[in-house]
């Protein structure tokens, strides 16, 4: 509300709105759920890290993966549809690398009663310690998931896996690019894209450049609000 004294019109809100609207935007992008526009070309999105988990072995990897609407008509999953995520190290199938050791356990999202996701771990894309595999997560479901032109991505779900060799440090380094793959509409037909994977343990440095400067701007406007407040008053009395 603008503060009116003798004809003359106190514009700073205009101003202030202007600084709120910024440091709400980058607060909105840090706390959401970290999705990236993607061009509609993209069917499968995917974005994750890992972190340690509990005991030995040490890391989980976590992604959160998304259908993207098209530009025109309708993305559907169906039965057999599937995606791949390449050479993730310290990730292994059964009996590999000897004889009678576990597969790295996995978890995938489920619809009970009947499991929607069904996971498989191919065999070592690295040979050598610690180690690297591709997993993929088969759609199982009954019921197509559809996203449509002009609508919202949907939610396919949070997977993750466990890595079976141990690491004195982060399996990869913050940003390193992670290949993926995936096969829709119940065709033979696939494409390719990547994602950064990140130490979701520890922030970013830019999502902590992006918060601070956010939370800055919004103490700023708090700020400039307060001395407007006390300015109305003084010339109104």
């Amino acid at each position: 509300m603008h503060c009116t004294v003798e004809g003359k019109t106190d514009m700073t809100p205009r101003m202030k709105g202007t600084w709120f609207l910024a440091g709400f935007g980058v607060l909105a992008a840090m706390v959401g759920d970290g999705r990236e526009a993607q061009a509609g070309s993209t069917v499968i999105v995917i974005t994750g890290g890992y972190k340690p988990g509990s005991g030995d072995p040490p890391y989980d990897y976590i992604f959160q993966v998304y259908l993207e609407p098209p530009d025109a008509g309708t993305n559907t999953i169906t039965t057999g549809d599937s995606f791949t995520i390449d050479a993730l190290p310290g990730v292994s199938p059964a009996n590999q690398p000897n004889p009678g050791d576990p597969a790295s356990p996995t978890s995938e999202p489920n619809n009970p009663p009947a499991t929607i996701w069904v996971p498989s771990i191919g065999n070592f894309t690295t040979a050598i310690s610690p180690y690297a595999s591709d997993i993929t997560w088969a759609f199982n479901g009954n019921t197509p998931i559809s996203a449509m032109a002009g609508g919202s991505q949907v939610p396919l779900g949070q997977f993750v896996v466990e890595t079976t060799a141990s690491f004195s440090s982060p399996p990869l380094p913050n940003g390193y690019l992670i290949n993926y793959s995936f096969s829709y509409d119940g065709l033979t037909a696939s494409d390719t894209s990547s994602f950064p994977i990140f130490n979701l343990s520890v922030p970013e440095p830019a999502s902590v450049i992006l918060l601070l400067a956010g939370a800055g701007t919004l103490s700023l406007y708090r700020l400039r609000e307060r001395q407007r407040q006390r300015r109305c008053s003084r010339q109104a009395s």
